[in-house]
């Protein structure tokens, strides 16, 4: 499908996304996306597991991305948050030292 067309579609709410919870349309995933994140992260909190251990099934059989994808929107997911708790922690450093 044409990178247009999927705009167009996603837009006017016609993509239908997944293939292991049927057909999903637009409205429908990002509820499924904050209820599985909610889920990974009350999870990880609990057990001290990283989220991606249910994100990644979650994005192959729910969304129908490859194993390959899903594993780098986990690692780039990964990447983004430890990179802003090491600047916060950054910053918090400087101001404790009175600089």
């Amino acid at each position: 499908m044409r990178p247009n067309r999927t705009k167009d579609l996603l837009s006017r709410g016609e993509l239908a996304l997944g293939t292991g919870f049927g057909q999903l349309r637009s409205p429908e995933i990002p509820k499924l996306l904050a209820a599985g994140g909610f889920g990974a992260g009350v999870f990880g909190s609990l057990l001290g597991l990283g989220g991606g251990i249910l994100i990644v099934p979650l994005l192959t059989v729910g969304f129908g991305l490859s194993f390959r994808e899903a594993v780098g929107v986990s690692l780039v997911c990964v990447i983004v948050t430890s990179s802003a708790a090491a600047s916060k922690s950054a910053s918090c450093t400087r101001s404790s030292n009175g600089s």
